[in-house]
């Protein structure tokens, strides 16, 4: 299933998302051969979480269960 980072910044009271997956394909990132404790991400501007974000992210979870008879892809 789609996991996502939500980053709330308290004085612009305004809350930013991150898919994952999809973030580490594109990036070409194995989180399974990540040596350190940490790991820094960046988050677009432009992925506010507002009204409309529930419904792309249960757009996202259908496109990886439309995929379980085969490979799933985070794209």
């Amino acid at each position: 299933m789609p996991v996502y980072l939500v980053l709330f910044d308290a004085m612009k009271e305004v809350a930013y998302w991150l898919y994952l997956q999809q973030y580490f394909t594109k990036q070409k990132i194995d989180p399974t051969k990540l040596a350190g404790k940490s790991l820094t991400v960046h988050i677009d501007p432009a992925n506010v979480f507002d009204i409309t974000t529930p419904a792309k992210w249960r757009d996202d979870k259908l496109a990886v269960l439309g995929q379980i008879t085969g490979k799933i892809s985070h794209v």
